[in-house]
């Protein structure tokens, strides 16, 4: 896993595949987002896993790497409340 993915902007299967998230922790955080912007990590009890990989500003590049060969299964890029996901990029294989 590479970079960090913005809790405020990202969706419940985005969420989902962050190390250590669970569907309880992403409930949690779905249910505190829908009050109001998270504006601390510190406010959620997270996995020290998940925490490495979420912020609560700025654009997500959040990354999913496979290992040998590295290849990039998918990545995620917010701006603001917009989500994108990039496909899956086979270029490393041809």
């Amino acid at each position: 896993m590479l970079g960090k993915l913005n809790v405020n902007c990202a969706t419940r299967d985005q969420l989902l595949t962050v190390p250590g998230l669970d569907r309880a922790v992403v409930d949690s955080i779905l249910q505190l987002r829908a009050k109001g912007p998270i504006s601390d990590l510190q406010t959620l009890t997270l996995p020290v896993d998940a925490a490495d990989h979420l912020k609560t500003d700025g654009e997500s590049d959040y990354r999913r790497i496979r290992r040998l060969p590295l290849q990039v299964l998918d990545s995620v890029k917010t701006v603001g409340e917009a989500v994108q996901t990039a496909s899956i990029s086979h270029s490393a294989q041809q």
